[in-house]
Order: C-alpha cells, then structure tokens, then sequence
C-alpha cells in the first residue's frame, strides 16, 4: 500500500500514473498552477493497490499526500514545487528534494523512518524536530549543523534558491542523504 511520485519523461500531459479505485486524486488548475491532492488515506480497505503517479516537469506542483498505511516514496528531483505536505501514519517516507520550491515542504511520520536525499549542488536547508523516540542521523559530509535541529547542505552551487524541508515524527529516525 505505498505511493510513488516521480517526474513525468514524455511531454505534453500534465499527470499519468495508477491510483486505487474510488480514490481518485483531486487535479486542479489555476492560471499558470496546478493542485494536486492525493489523499491515500481515503483509500477503501478492501483495495491494497499501490499509487504510482508522474507529474509534468514545467508546472509549479502544490502537493499533499496523506497516508494512514504505507510507505511514501516522492521524487521531486526534476519538479518545480510551490509547497509540499507529505504524511504518513504508520509507513516511511522517502524524498528526493526539487530543483526548486516556493515555500517549505513538510514531511511527517507517525511511525516510520523519514529519508531525506538532496542531490548534489542543492542549497537545501533542513529543519528536524527530535523527540525521545525520533532521533537524527545525518551524513557530516554533506550536511553542517547550523543550530539544533537546523541542517544545511554544504556543497551548493553560488546560483541556486534555497530549499526549505521540515521534518517531524514520533517513532523513528530521519535520515539526511
């Protein structure tokens, strides 16, 4: 019961992708953006299909996937993202970060491990609430601890925006690639 976003490889179509039945995710457009809400958790309990959606690389994306099982898997690597909410219950969330992003991206896990990848020359700067039962594991080549709980890449490129990730949970670990 997982949901895997990733950019779009052929042009000219805004999204594809296989969703559970009765679950379609809510598209909208306004002008020159586009909302797309993929609520999981509304998903019937007698259908454990996976959601598998790419979306197009040229629009700014306001994504929000919920879900109350399962794990989380979004690639925004080649996405332009106004903002981002991506929660999980009990499952995992893995993120790619975007090339470029608005406003933050929130990333929550009830009870799971929350991974972060950032790829290379991204100015990305990120902020984990820990709690007793939500430690922090971060590569110190990559990340420099601005203060606590603030993380910040260390080999951005002198040109890029910088990307704002906030990171919480309960039970589990973050972990900053």
């Amino acid at each position: 019961i997982d949901v895997t976003m990733r950019p779009l490889e052929r042009e000219g179509r805004l999204i594809a992708g296989q969703y559970a039945a009765n679950s379609r995710p809510a598209l909208q457009v306004q002008g020159t953006h586009t909302f797309l809400k993929m609520d999981r958790a509304a998903t019937p309990w007698l259908s454990f299909a996976d959601w598998e959606m790419s979306l197009a690389p040229d629009l700014p994306w306001q994504v929000l996937i919920t879900s109350s099982l399962g794990q989380v898997d979004v690639d925004l690597s080649g996405l332009i993202v106004k903002n981002g909410l991506i929660s999980t219950g009990l499952g995992d969330i893995r993120l790619i970060t975007p090339g470029e992003a608005f406003e933050p991206i929130y990333l929550r896990s009830s009870a799971g491990s929350i991974t972060v990848i950032v790829p290379p020359g991204s100015d990305t700067q990120i902020h984990v609430t820990e709690s007793a039962f939500f430690k922090i594991h971060t590569d110190s080549n990559r990340y420099a601890q601005v203060e606590h709980g603030i993380y910040r890449t260390q080999d951005a490129a002198a040109a890029s925006t910088p990307i704002e990730v906030y990171v919480s949970g309960v039970f589990g670990d973050a972990y900053l690639a």
